[in-house]
């Protein structure tokens, strides 16, 4: 495990208000927040509290968040990329630097059409009722699902959703095999959200540095 090193600033001095560069470097350290939550969520073995419908379940829950992060950062860096002092703290970077960063940006490019259509479809909070229409579907007629009832909300688990949420996910796939099928689409967002990682904690040393911000 490497070292830890913390850092106070003073939020005002690190993020001025009416500033679009400090408003979209903040809006990449939230995202890289939400990002690092749900990919700790969903590759727990287990979390006791949240596996009351299952782990599987769990699992894909946090995978739907983190496919809504990564078309949200992408749309950061979109908006990071129109401006202009940006750019010209970008220009100032070592060349290798520079480079990089293109070749980060291209390859998040690269997985924008899937991750837009899975984030519209049901990921980030969106359930889109066409895409559920579809799920539905393309169920098997053999597939069976489970209503959990007990006397506090909490308890009352409707199991069934997640062969949906399935079905959603993996239409175009000869079956919805769960865990299999999940682990695929990890690997995908994995590769996707890595190239995004290094271009915010790259931004934000750029950012920092050029505006000469320093901890208390």
């Amino acid at each position: 495990m490497g070292k830890t090193s913390y850092y106070t600033y003073r939020l005002t001095r690190l993020f001025p208000p009416d500033d679009e560069y400090a408003a979209t470097m903040a809006r990449l350290c939230i995202l890289w927040e939400d990002f690092i939550t749900e990919a700790t969520g969903g590759a727990a073995t287990s979390i006791k509290e949240m596996d009351g419908h299952s782990a599987q379940w769990r699992r894909l829950y946090f995978l739907r968040r983190s496919i809504g992060t990564v078309h949200e950062i992408r749309e950061a860096f979109r908006c990071l990329s129109a401006l202009d002092e940006f750019r010209e703290a970008l220009s100032r970077q070592p060349q290798q630097d520079r480079e990089n960063y293109v070749q980060s940006y291209r390859k998040l490019r690269k997985h924008e059409k899937q991750i837009s259509q899975l984030r519209n479809a049901i990921g980030g909070g969106h359930v889109d009722q066409s895409a559920v229409k579809d799920g539905l579907a393309a169920v098997n007629t053999d597939t069976v699902g489970m209503l959990q009832k007990g006397e506090i909300y909490r308890d009352i688990r409707f199991k069934f959703a997640h062969p949906i949420v399935l079905e959603v996910l993996f239409k175009d796939s000869e079956e919805a095999e769960g865990d299999k099928q999940i682990e695929e689409l990890t690997n995908f967002m994995h590769e996707a959200v890595s190239n995004a990682l290094k271009m915010i904690e790259f931004s934000f040393r750029i950012y920092v540095r050029e505006r000469g911000v320093t901890p208390l």
